[in-house]
């Protein structure tokens, strides 16, 4: 990237920070780059003698561990016992990808890690084995205790290693996100070892309550977004288990009430439009008002509303094959399913909640217009999912796709399209591609993004869709956008039974070229593709969608690839269509049965009617 491009992008982003993010930032760097050559002992600060193992009330997270275990389904607990397994034996994955840490008692930094993103190294320090020992193991299982005393050699060895006050420690091991990992996998560890009659370890308790006297100096209003969630709910675990915890407690609550109100959108969405992070943070709501009923301690009413409101947004959203889209970063085995979600907080004490109930696949609620994400001709096996919001909070683009107007289709439960995933945060081709535009079913103007995109988490100036939507008979949706290079895109979307119509309109173009692509999921394939309609086949070979071009010079098939969790990186085929020369908009529909004839009658530009084989259509207008 070019010095020009790199310094308008920082300042674009650095415009669009509030005031508590710049002055998060500048408290970080000076205490990361300061600090650490001042003739002080800073670790000094945080050490003090650990609490001991009579005064822990591990009794509520016992019982929360309790509900966690059957929340999770038998694939995960065996996925996160064999996982522990291997960790208490040296070989640790993280972000689907497996190192050698073995050591004496482990290798805090092998020479792999350097080939690696910086979250594996940050889940590493955030004693992520941890977590899987005490979800999927009991304390009376002699294997398990086994793997725990090599864990408790690794925070012994751990605490040695890293003081606080290191050189640009707050961008290593004690990095906040790191320490909020840590405080909760202790906390849960110390839970977990009291459960079996073995009192929690001094170095356990040790580390405890030196992270949590560090995270409660250090929330990262700097980074902000789901990284603030994660240390309040770091902060309230603490409270409730140390002797003297108020004051975490209390950070803790204020911290989550605050960011409940900033970060949770009226339709109940996470405002970074993330459905991984959505039910991470979600995840975390529900344990600190579990926490707090069990306690009977009182909570802020927002966290249970908002924990309310999150669970029926991703019921909501949860496509019919009962899996996250992978919209903006998100990728499958990082975060609770819906229904490991809905099974914990039905287990929670609160009347009048039945997160346990089924979602109502008959009525599914079609339109979350604040997040921007609309569903037509949704059916129990059926739907098109668009994305009509956008593409995440000014001042936090980290997460963001360049993925405007784009579309998600599933048939008879099979994902049809789908979109990209995330391979990793490290910089490279596979993060511009899975961010860039290129990686969406939307439509490309030459080798331009709509919005700039800069190393792995920048993005430039942007303008979010203006929309409008209608459920009937027919459900319709409308959106349009002015990207930064100059070019205006609309595209509208229809729905209808067995069948779905998109149509494009890109005005600005100049000479460039117009593609729209249709990206689709690894599992299926493009048969016959050199005559309309195209076929697109499942697994077992029969087809499940025709696509048929309209106004389109050409349809052609191309390489892509999808990535459906970290490090993992399948191939699929992708359908590029081009606008038929002088043609001022293209489109196509997809039906579940042969088409027939497709046509379509304009008045210039915009639909009329719609005719598929024998039936003709009065496109609604919006």
């Amino acid at each position: 990237m070019s010095v020009p491009r790199q310094l308008r992008l920082y300042g674009w982003t650095l415009a669009n920070m509030r005031r508590q993010q710049l002055l998060g930032v500048v408290k970080r760097a000076g205490r990361n780059h300061l600090l650490p050559r001042l003739p002080v002992d800073i670790d000094e600060r945080y050490e003090a003698p650990p609490p001991s193992a009579e005064s822990l009330d591990t009794e509520p997270l016992a019982a929360i561990l309790s509900s966690f275990d059957t929340s999770l389904c038998e694939e995960r607990i065996s996925e996160y016992r064999q996982r522990a397994r291997e960790a208490a034996a040296g070989r640790v994955d993280l972000l689907n990808m497996t190192v050698d840490v073995s050591g004496d008692p482990i290798d805090w930094d092998p020479p792999a890690l350097d080939e690696l993103p910086r979250l594996w190294r940050l889940k590493l320090h955030g004693f992520e084995p941890v977590y899987w020992l005490v979800m999927a193991t009991s304390p009376a299982d002699r294997d398990a205790r086994e793997w725990a005393a090599t864990f408790e050699m690794w925070i012994a060895d751990w605490l040695d290693r890293y003081p606080v006050g290191e050189t640009a420690y707050l961008r290593g091991a004690w990095t906040p996100y790191a320490v909020s990992k840590r405080v909760v996998n202790l906390a849960l560890l110390c839970a977990w070892q009291a459960a079996g009659g073995q009192p929690p370890g001094r170095p356990i308790r040790a580390a405890l309550q030196k992270n949590a006297d560090f995270l409660a100096e250090n929330v990262e209003h700097d980074v902000g977004g789901n990284h603030v969630v994660e240390n309040g709910v770091a902060l309230t675990m603490a409270g409730s288990l140390l002797p003297q915890g108020a004051t975490y407690w209390d950070a803790g609550l204020s911290t989550l009430s605050d960011a409940a109100k900033d970060q949770f959108l009226s339709d109940g969405g996470h405002y970074e439009r993330s459905p991984m992070y959505h039910a991470q943070v979600l995840w975390g709501y529900l344990t600190v008002l579990d926490l707090c009923t069990r306690i009977g301690r009182p909570y802020p009413e927002v966290i249970a509303d908002t924990a309310q409101r999150g669970m029926a947004f991703l019921a909501a959203l949860t496509p019919p094959d009962g899996r996250i889209p992978l919209l903006n970063d998100a990728v499958f085995g990082e975060a609770p399913s819906l229904d490991a979600l809905r099974s914990y907080a039905s287990q929670i004490d609160r009347t009048g909640w039945d997160y346990g109930a089924p979602l109502c696949v008959d009525q599914p609620q079609l339109a979350l217009p604040d997040t921007g994400y609309y569903w037509l001709g949704r059916s129990e096996r059926d739907g098109l999912l668009i994305d009509g919001g956008p593409v995440g909070p000014a001042h936090l683009p980290g997460h963001s796709h360049n993925d405007l107007l784009s579309v998600l289709l599933w048939v008879d439960r099979q994902r049809v399209v789908a979109d990209t995933g995330t391979f990793s945060y490290k910089p490279g081709d596979r993060r511009q591609y899975a961010r860039g535009v290129a990686g969406h079913s939307t439509v490309q103007v030459g080798d331009r993004e709509p919005i700039e995109l800069g190393r792995r988490f920048l993005m430039g100036e942007r303008s979010a869709p203006e929309t409008a939507f209608q459920s009937g008979s027919i459900d319709a949706f409308r959106g349009a956008y002015t990207a930064h290079c100059g070019y205006s895109h609309t595209r509208s979307a229809y729905g209808g039974e067995n069948w779905w119509f998109v149509w494009d309109r890109v005005c600005g173009a100049g000479t460039d070229s117009i593609r729209s692509r249709l990206m689709l999921h690894p599992d299926v394939s493009v048969t016959g593709s050199d005559s309309p309609p195209i076929a697109v086949t499942g697994p077992d070979g029969d087809p499940l969608v025709w696509v048929s071009p309209l106004r389109t010079d050409r349809i052609t098939r191309t390489d892509g690839e999808y990535f459906p969790r970290f490090g993992e990186a399948r191939p699929r085929d992708v359908l590029e269509l081009q606008p038929a020369e002088g043609a001022e908009a293209f489109g196509y529909i997809l039906t579940t049965t042969p088409p027939g004839d497709v046509t379509v009658t304009t008045d210039g530009t915009e639909p009329i009617t719609l005719t598929i084989g024998s039936t003709t259509v009065e496109v609604p207008t919006i």
